[in-house]
């Protein structure tokens, strides 16, 4: 039987979920798909359930392999996939029962690159108080988005943060090497989805919520941590990344550089100026490793011929951290009172409350918040996910 779907399950302990998951998909209205279990060196029941789903449904495949991290656990099944269109799914998560069938036959007949839908977001970490949530994409079909258009309030980058609520032409990751990144544990969705978009202008997108995403579960990498400086290092991390598969094809000399920088500008907002943001909240050697790393991704993309293209006040930004000292200033919390201020950005934003003296002598800042301008408060609190659809696009 040929294979229209090949759906991706990466799985590192996750018994007391894995039979939801498995039943969701085993159940999909589309019976011409295959799923692919990565076990990845799961020390808890994970492989003797997914061998029992393997002997009640032929469909299901497993891949054993030593622990690596959900990037590389990905990146073997899409090895193993000879699906036409891939999926992924987390294997806490649950999906439709027409999910599958609804992407498959929209991208099908649209002859799209990649088919999105909507999401229903849960939590279940118990101490965590979260509220049901979701995304609903604007139905549509966009046969041109070229990189260059990749910027803020774009259909893509309303899309981007996420691979779970997407079905992907196989024969263009294959035909250009489109792979996670090994060694990127958060946010690795992002970035994919970054590299995916040079190669995919063909964006379908449905509004249904096909896919019930678990926000947070207890053991999690999510939960209960403090994400800001983990969420730092993984962010400049990928860029590191994505820049360097963008400039191995010819990118950083095209104009689509412009619609990475502008989207890259945005996540490192958040790390350097907004509410949770890691950068004056962590020690002086953290803050070190951390701006060099911005400065080394700033070269990368070829600061000098980009910065000149940005705006003000995203070259103001830009300048003020390649001579940032590694401790707060007058200047950086001048610089967050004018970005708090300007329309169009979302705030609260903060600086330091503490003087630099006391910075220098080690004790973390805290902080002021600056009353965000109207409306953009609204916006934030609907872009909570620090990878999902929104969470950049809405600054």
């Amino acid at each position: 039987m040929s294979v229209s779907v090949s759906i991706i399950v990466p799985c590192y302990n996750v018994a007391a979920y894995l039979d939801q998951c498995m039943e969701s998909l085993t159940g999909q209205s589309m019976e011409d798909i295959e799923i692919i279990c990565v076990n990845d060196g799961s020390s808890d029941h994970t492989a003797e359930i997914l061998r029992g789903w393997r002997n009640r449904d032929g469909r299901v495949r497993i891949i054993d392999q030593k622990n690596s991290g959900v990037s590389v656990a990905r990146n073997s099944g899409m090895e193993a996939a000879v699906g036409e269109y891939i999926g992924f799914v987390d294997p806490d998560d649950m999906v439709e029962r027409n999910m599958f069938q609804r992407l498959f036959t929209a991208a099908a007949e649209k002859d799209a690159d990649v088919a999105v839908c909507g999401y229903h977001e849960f939590c279940d970490c118990g101490d965590v108080d979260m509220p049901e949530s979701g995304w609903s994409p604007s139905a549509g079909f966009f046969p041109e988005e070229k990189a260059e258009q990749f910027r803020r309030g774009t259909p893509w980058s309303r899309c981007a943060g996420t691979v779970w609520n997407k079905l992907i032409r196989r024969k263009l990751l294959e035909e250009n090497g489109l792979r996670f990144v090994p060694g990127l544990r958060q946010g690795e969705d992002l970035y994919f989805c970054l590299m995916l978009l040079t190669f995919a202008p063909r964006l379908l997108t449905i509004p249904d919520r096909l896919y019930h995403y678990r926000r947070e579960r207890p053991g999690s990498s999510s939960c209960g941590r403090d994400p800001r400086l983990a969420d730092f290092r993984m962010d400049l991390m990928g860029m590191e990344s994505l820049a360097r598969f963008w400039g191995q094809r010819g990118l950083l000399d095209s104009p689509a550089v412009f619609g990475l920088v502008d989207y890259c500008m945005e996540l490192m907002r958040r790390h350097f100026i907004l509410k949770e943001g890691a950068f004056f909240r962590v020690s002086p050697e953290d803050r070190e490793v951390l701006l060099s790393g911005w400065k080394k991704w700033l070269e990368l993309v070829g600061a000098e011929n980009v910065l000149p293209r940005l705006d003000r006040w995203d070259r103001a930004f830009c300048r003020l951290l390649l001579d940032c000292p590694f401790r707060s200033n007058f200047f950086s919390a001048l610089h967050s009172r004018l970005m708090s201020s300007r329309k169009g950005r979302r705030g609260g934003l903060l600086y330091p409350e503490k003087a630099p003296d006391e910075v220098k002598r080690g004790n973390p800042p805290s902080f002021l918040v600056v009353p965000a301008p109207h409306g953009v408060a609204e916006r934030r609190n609907a872009c909570r996910h620090p990878t999902g659809p929104c969470s950049t696009s809405a600054l």
